[in-house]
């Protein structure tokens, strides 16, 4: 007859400590809320770097087909007096490179066209830089553009005359944010390819 209230009292009390206490599992939330802020920070941080990194990439790879597109007129530049003349109508004459250096103007001869000169110029408007032509009337080349500058080298005078090299520097920005630290800078010098020569009849000065 002992045995049975001492055995009834040992299960009441194993049966009132079953389960966990309000301040254990305040305890364990917090530890859980810890954890997962410390991955959750890991992963913010992969995250960005695999984005910043994304970013860097397409800035590179639009910059570079802008680059392309300008070397290759400057490389078709031409300063023929027959063609030149033909389309040579603002005084501005074969080639120029503006007083700031953020605008040049140039007539090339278009590989597809053969003879059929014509106008083109670069000029930055806002962020964006434009390339125009008499076909089109003007194409947004390339947006977030933080610094282009056109130079020349060697002297060269009159309406009939190219630089013996052209130097360019594009710089851009990232388009998603406005660290500088990102920013992409591309510089080529280019040698017309019809420095000293006339397309048209091959002849050289």
């Amino acid at each position: 007859m002992k045995r049975t209230p001492s055995g009834n009292k040992s299960i009441s009390a194993w049966k009132r400590r079953d389960g966990f206490s309000v301040i254990e599992l305040l305890v364990a939330m917090v530890l859980l809320l810890i954890i997962t802020a410390v991955f959750g920070r890991f992963f913010q941080r992969s995250t960005q770097s695999w984005e910043g990194g994304m970013r860097t990439v397409e800035t590179m790879i639009s910059g570079r087909s802008a680059m392309n597109l300008i070397v290759r007129d400057v490389q078709r530049a031409i300063a023929d007096q027959v063609l030149v003349d033909e389309i040579i109508n603002d005084g501005f004459g074969a080639f120029q490179i503006s007083s700031g250096r953020n605008e040049m103007r140039l007539i090339i001869m278009p590989s597809r066209e053969p003879y059929r000169a014509h106008r083109v110029r670069y000029h930055l408007q806002g962020n964006t830089l434009i390339r125009e032509t008499a076909d089109d009337g003007g194409i947004d080349l390339i947006e977030n553009v933080e610094e282009v500058v056109f130079g020349t080298l060697g002297a060269f005078t009159g309406n009939y005359r190219l630089p013996e090299a052209v130097s360019i520097k594009l710089r851009l920005s990232s388009r998603y944010d406005d660290d500088p630290a990102r920013d992409q800078e591309f510089v080529a010098h280019v040698y017309p390819a019809h420095h000293r020569r006339y397309p048209d009849t091959g002849e050289v000065e």
